[in-house]
């Protein structure tokens, strides 16, 4: 619940920037550190196709 409602949050301050209309690379840049979700979205999408298993909402997220 932490990493989803707290602005000291790495992984939250990420999705409030985006929400900004800021682009990924503005927000990281900002951020000056690592956000696990980001890193982490890429090989989940990559092992979900890999393994052909449906991931939705994971999917939305790293379309964003």
């Amino acid at each position: 619940m932490a990493t989803c409602s707290s602005p000291l949050s790495r992984n939250y301050r990420v999705g409030y920037g985006l929400a900004q209309g800021k682009s990924l690379v503005q927000v990281l840049e900002e951020l000056q550190s690592t956000a696990e979700g980001v890193s982490t979205t890429n090989v989940l999408i990559d092992l979900a196709q890999r393994e052909k298993i449906p991931v939705p909402v994971s999917w939305q997220v790293y379309q964003v």
